[in-house]
């Protein structure tokens, strides 16, 4: 079994945080290979995203103001959206 390397620096905090937690998991039920590096950095990217979108729609809702005055749908539901099917 090949042990994670550390997070990657690009990683922001919530997507860190995430490659650690699923690394020591990982790890410790002895399932991770160097193949699945790759996979575990773009899970933590993917919920990074996810979460960053969840926290904009909670504080902006569903549909925002756009530049025009009009109601618009909020751009972090797609962002939401695309986060989930990766």
């Amino acid at each position: 079994m090949a042990r994670a390397p550390k997070p990657p620096s690009y990683l922001n905090d919530i997507a860190t945080s995430q490659w650690k937690a699923k690394s020591k998991i990982l790890n410790e039920r002895e399932d991770l290979n160097a193949a699945d590096w790759n996979n575990l950095e773009l899970y933590c990217v993917n919920y990074a995203i996810y979460r960053k979108a969840v926290a904009n729609l909670d504080i902006r809702g569903f549909s925002i103001v756009n530049s025009q005055g009009s109601e618009s749908r909020n751009p972090s539901l797609s962002e939401k959206t695309d986060a989930e099917k990766s």
